[in-house]
C-alpha cells in the first residue's frame, strides 16, 4: 500500500483500501473528483501498489499537449508504458478525436496486457 496517500480520516482509509483493490486488477480504472483532490497521486499510488509497480507509471497532463496533438499521442504513450500504467491528468481537455481513439482502445481491450 502506499505511504504517499496519508490521513487517519475514514475516508482517507477507505481510499487506501481502494488503491489496494484497484491495484489487484489490470482492468483500466477512472479515478475522478474535485479540482485539488490529488487524482494523479492516487493513480500513482495505485500503480505503486499494483504488481505493475516495477514497469513505466507514465503521466500525461494534457492540458499541457498542443491542441493539435494528433489522436494517436494517447495511444502511444500507452505503447511506451508497456505493462505499466498510464496516468492522463485532464482528459477532458484531449481534442474530441483523441477522447474517441482513447474510448474506442478502452473498450476494445487494447490495454490489456
Amino acid at each position: 500500500m502506499s505511504l504517499a496517500l496519508k490521513g487517519h480520516s475514514d475516508v482517507a482509509r477507505a481510499l487506501r483500501h481502494r488503491v489496494g483493490v484497484l491495484g489487484e486488477t489490470w482492468r483500466p480504472a477512472l479515478i475522478s473528483g474535485p479540482f485539488g483532490a490529488g487524482q494523479a497521486e492516487v493513480g500513482r499510488a495505485v500503480h505503486a501498489a499494483s504488481r505493475r509497480a516495477d514497469a513505466p507509471c507514465v503521466q500525461i497532463d494534457c492540458l499541457a499537449l498542443p491542441p493539435a496533438a494528433p489522436a494517436d499521442f494517447v495511444l502511444n504513450a500507452a505503447k511506451a508504458a508497456g505493462e505499466g500504467t498510464l496516468v492522463l491528468a485532464w482528459v477532458e481537455a484531449l481534442m474530441p478525436a483523441a477522447q474517441q481513439a482513447l474510448a474506442a482502445a478502452l473498450a476494445d481491450g487494447a490495454f490489456q496486457p
